[in-house]
């Protein structure tokens, strides 16, 4: 199992299932723990980012193209790519500024953290805006258990 996907709607609903599939692709390559979760964690927040901001939780897109696509992958390099794929208006995190984390919680703009912490426990990020969809790619060195 080098490669898994599963296709979403775009609901909170349908987390369960993507959470399962990173805890059970992390397994079967014999990640270490704490690696399983910085993957679910980075998972919960984008799909979460995708469902409330993209489609405003179960919206469809007006092209009709409602499905979210997630796919993990270990590659020959022994490198993690986490990509998913959505239908939602372009929005390219990317571009988001850095959140200041020396403002009080108070003094900061609404929004951005998550993006932040994604940025913070991936190695690498990457955005394409490819036949009308998202496609926000994460990548992260393999860590494995100890045999």
């Amino acid at each position: 199992m080098r490669q898994v996907s599963v296709r979403l709607t775009p609901s909170m609903n349908e987390w369960a299932k993507l959470n399962g599939l990173v805890a059970s692709f992390c397994k079967a390559q014999s990640l270490t723990n704490e690696l399983r979760l910085d993957l679910q964690l980075v998972c919960e927040e984008w799909f979460t980012n995708i469902v409330v901001h993209g489609y405003e939780e179960g919206g469809i897109h007006p092209s009709g193209a409602a499905p979210i696509d997630a796919e993990l992958r270990l590659e020959e390099s022994d490198e993690i790519v986490l990509t998913f794929r959505d239908g939602a208006g372009f929005f390219n995190p990317l571009e988001r500024e850095k959140p200041d984390l020396g403002l009080e919680a108070e003094e900061r703009p609404i929004g951005g953290l998550g993006i932040h912490l994604i940025r913070a426990k991936m190695d690498n990020c990457s955005y394409a805006r490819t036949n009308d969809r998202n496609v926000f790619a994460m990548r992260v060195t393999a860590r494995r258990m100890k045999q």
